[in-house]
């Protein structure tokens, strides 16, 4: 009997996507074939579907079809006719996931010549540097098959899951209030960070009143907060800013309302980030996920000098260690912080938040994980991601 093999295919972070899979599926071995796809085995589909409705980092999933020394029109033809039913017309679409193979509408049109000839009706969607859009193959309700390059020839995989871009987008821009000057958390990346603090141990196993607890004393816009109780958390969010805990209560609530999650697993209160201990209970927080603050918007926007930018990575240091000072006592142990600390790209000079990763010894904390940079294109500030556990 041979051995089902997914292909997964990350997204942008991939360092950050996979310490995600790591969390959701801890008993998961994946192989890397690329830069930006891995392979495994050793897993149930309900496992994938499950995997898949909670990931922010995976963009799709492939079952393998095929693995050949050569890929020729004939090969995809098969699979296309065995992955459709008998009489259906075929919607499809050929991905080239490498150099060493390029999709061109003459072979798509090859493909399609030897449907025609065994009396199936096909029409294919067109590649762009050998890929189509995901949203035009959502559309089209196409069959997708990734030709992906591995050590002894090519991988041949049928997409069966594909990111809901919809839902994203949804989440992202149909909430009330956003602010793209204080550098929020994508929405994707808020996910990706909230599963990784799980390590494995699902929230929704729980009943309501005794799921695990999420702590976001940065709270800003809710993004981390939201994407927390849509994967089964029960969350707590604080900021300094009354205005700003206003509107991402008011984004909580919308968020609710639109994906039907019960009500009275999410509290919200005004505090200075490095005080909340005096707000909560000690041992009560199972996970601490946050973006903390970052600095001024003169940094995104590149008008500070260099000697400016290094005074506030020298305060933010010590804001971001007088935090970790006072959460201490909040997490239960082993519990877990997921903190995000930038670093600035200022005329061509990389400044960095110094000696915070290093008294987290000190403070009680262990280095589990990073830097894992996350940064869009050309950004004056990156976030490196940072993963402590309480001893």
């Amino acid at each position: 009997m041979n051995t089902v093999r997914y292909i997964f295919f990350w997204g942008r972070c991939v360092p950050l996507s996979k310490l995600e899979a790591q969390s959701l599926l801890p008993h998961v071995q994946f192989s890397d074939l690329s830069t930006d796809s891995s392979i495994c085995s050793e897993i149930s589909l309900s496992e994938i579907e499950a995997f898949a409705a909670k990931a922010g980092g995976v963009v799709k999933i492939a079952i393998v079809r095929d693995e050949t020394g050569d890929v020729d029109a004939k090969k995809l033809a098969e699979i296309l006719m065995n992955e459709t039913s008998e009489g259906k017309r075929i919607v499809f679409a050929i991905n080239s996931e490498g150099k060493n193979f390029i999709v061109t509408s003459e072979f798509l049109e090859s493909i399609k010549h030897i449907l025609t000839d065994k009396g199936v009706s096909s029409r294919y969607l067109q590649t762009k540097g050998g890929s189509t859009s995901a949203v035009a193959i959502d559309k089209e309700r196409a069959t997708e098959l990734s030709i992906v390059e591995s050590t002894t020839g090519f991988i041949i995989g049928k997409t069966i899951f594909s990111q809901e871009y919809e839902a994203w987008n949804r989440r992202e821009y149909g909430r009330p209030y956003s602010d793209a000057k204080r550098g929020m958390l994508p929405i994707k990346v808020a996910r990706m960070v909230v599963n990784i603090a799980l390590r494995g141990v699902p929230p929704q196993s729980k009943p309501l009143e005794t799921r695990r607890l999420l702590l976001d004393p940065f709270c800003g816009m809710g993004s981390i907060l939201g994407e927390a109780l849509v994967g089964g958390w029960n969350v707590v969010g604080s900021d300094i800013s009354e205005e700003v805990l206003v509107r991402s209560q008011k984004n909580i609530e919308w968020l609710v309302k639109e994906s039907d999650i019960p009500a009275g697993r999410f509290i919200f209160f005004l505090s200075d980030a490095t005080h909340v201990s005096k707000h909560l209970e000690p041992d009560s927080i199972d996970a601490i996920v946050t973006e903390p603050y970052m600095g001024s918007t003169d940094i995104g926007e590149g008008s500070i000098s260099v000697e400016k930018a290094k005074n506030i990575a020298k305060g933010l240091g010590k804001l971001y260690t007088g935090c970790l000072r006072d959460w201490h006592s909040l997490l239960k142990p082993n519990g877990i912080v997921v903190l995000a600390i930038p670093k600035f790209y200022i005329s061509d000079r990389e400044i960095y938040v110094k000696n915070v990763v290093d008294r987290c010894e000190m403070l009680g904390y262990t280095t589990k994980a990073g830097p894992i940079e996350y940064s869009r294109p050309q950004a004056k500030v990156r976030r490196e991601f940072y993963i402590f556990e309480k001893k």
